[in-house]
């Protein structure tokens, strides 16, 4: 009965033996999502609910040879690259969702080893708590929630937009959203040149765009100088520190570092920049000697030509904080740059 009973259970570690093997080769020899025939990788992308028809402006047979490419990036490196542009990026999100559903039993594909890429233009910086949350464009307005070109001045630019559009396109519509409403930077205006550090006035911030292409079609990138430095937020990488100044003959690429492991590219940016000043307030303007005082804020009244942005305006109101009536006399510096108001 002994024997019987030893038997029975060298036959069952046996079958768990074999079964473990062909379950380990199958894992092994499951074709690589990347690497599967169009109609079945058709299949499986909508067995997850994604159109890849009239999508982002691509054909049918464009648009598969796109997501391939973006699989096979993710295939690499384990995680979604996510876009400043709303569209794609939402159906990068798609995409990635059918991905991890395919690999749902079997686990992702060996990542690459993290120490097979060095950054090359860039370098770390900061990594925030809150890094997966907003991108170039946010980064650059100094936003720790994701923005995306144009929402502030109507609605943000579509995939098929950006690919049509030129760099000063698409540096107008964000001259657009700094005049909004929801941003309030009054003086905001767009430069071929690199300004230099001596020339910015006191309140006024330097960003820099550029256009060009990843995986899905035309893209955008932003940096932003504090201080020396030139840095910038590719996707949802940490923050970098480009090691040159920007030039038009020095190509830029979306490497990054995400969750510590430097990343490779998959975006080259090799248009002409267009650099962006912006601030609260304008400049050189002149006090008229006109102002009125309401709740807990005293109104100045100012006209003329902004030396910077050139906007003329015959009333423009500067704010500042105020206790009265009585109200203060007029601050001599007011009467010279309204820069110091609220």
């Amino acid at each position: 009965m002994k024997k019987t009973a030893q038997r029975f259970f060298i036959v069952i570690l046996c079958c768990l033996f074999s079964f473990c093997i062909a379950t380990a080769q199958g894992i092994e020899n499951k074709t690589l999502l990347s690497e599967a025939p169009d109609k079945e990788l058709e299949t499986i992308l909508s067995e997850s609910n994604v159109d890849i028809y009239n999508v982002l402006g691509l054909s049918r047979q464009e648009l598969l040879t796109s997501v391939r490419a973006f699989i096979k990036y993710v295939e690499d490196y384990g995680f979604c690259p996510r876009y400043a542009i709303e569209e794609t990026d939402l159906f990068a999100q798609q995409v990635y969702t059918a991905i991890k559903n395919y690999y749902s039993k079997t686990g992702f594909p060996t990542k690459n080893d993290p120490n097979a890429y060095f950054l090359t233009d860039s370098e770390l910086f900061s990594t925030p708590e809150n890094v997966n949350n907003f991108r170039c464009y946010a980064y650059a307005l100094n936003r720790t929630v994701n923005t995306y070109v144009g929402q502030f001045s109507g609605t943000a630019l579509t995939q098929t937009q950006i690919n049509s559009m030129t760099i000063s396109q698409i540096a107008d519509r964000v001259v657009q959203d700094l005049n909004s409403s929801t941003l309030k930077y009054d003086c905001a205006y767009t430069l071929s040149t690199i300004p230099s550090v001596a020339s910015m006035k006191t309140g006024q911030t330097l960003i820099c765009v550029r256009k060009g292409s990843g995986f899905f079609g035309a893209d955008y990138h932003f940096m932003r100088r504090v201080g020396s430095n030139w840095l910038h937020k590719p996707g949802q990488s940490s923050i970098l520190r480009y090691k040159y100044t920007p030039s038009n003959s020095l190509d830029w690429t979306n490497e990054g570092v995400v969750n510590g492991v430097p990343t490779a590219p998959n975006a080259i940016y090799s248009g002409n920049i267009i650099y962006i000043v912006f601030s609260k307030h304008h400049y050189g303007l002149a006090y008229t000697g006109y102002s009125y005082h309401s709740g807990n804020k005293h109104y100045y009244e100012y006209s003329g030509t902004c030396t910077s942005c050139g906007q003329y305006y015959s009333s423009y109101y500067v704010v500042k904080a105020c206790s009265g009536p009585p109200c203060p006399s007029t601050d001599p510096v007011l009467r010279i740059d309204p820069t110091c108001a609220e």
